[in-house]
């Protein structure tokens, strides 16, 4: 019997098992609470818990579902969703949410070979931004400046 019968499978599960031991030490020094009073561990351990539990369901069945050898990785969008993330960390306090988000988007779509600039993507785009502004910055109160120091004169 193949004991790594779904190597693809047994690389996810371990991923998920060290982000999700990772998320759950990372919040180990704060408060927990419960789920009516959270404390600022509480969303991090949850999802911490989750991705563990997917992780093992992931790895426990890649010993029991045949599946097909990991392929060559494919550099370029990893560059491209890895390097979009840092440009997005490095354009929020720098030039606010709305422009840092565009530049992710844009960034990270053009990871694909089906990404093209048109009308329809620039639309898209540009609705993604003003919902992710609305949602997390005006609705949930994420601290995050709509514009950055650039643009402070």
């Amino acid at each position: 019997m193949n004991t790594r019968s779904n190597p693809k499978d047994l690389g996810a599960g371990i991923l998920y098992l060290a982000f999700g031991a990772a998320a759950i030490w990372l919040a180990h020094g704060n408060p927990i609470g419960t789920a009516d009073d959270m404390g600022p561990s509480y969303f991090p351990v949850m999802m911490g818990l989750v991705l563990i539990v997917v992780g093992l369901i992931s790895t426990v069945r890649s010993f029991l579902v045949e599946g097909e050898p990991i392929g060559a990785i494919a550099l370029k969008p990893l560059a491209f969703v890895v390097g979009s993330t840092c440009l997005f960390a490095w354009a929020v306090p720098r030039l606010g949410a709305p422009i840092a988000l565009l530049l992710l988007l844009f960034a990270s779509a053009a990871a694909s070979r089906q990404f093209r600039l048109n009308a329809l993507t620039v639309a898209v785009l540009g609705g993604l931004v003003a919902a992710a502004v609305l949602i997390f910055i005006r609705g949930l109160g994420i601290p995050m400046p709509l514009l950055g120091t650039y643009f402070d004169g």
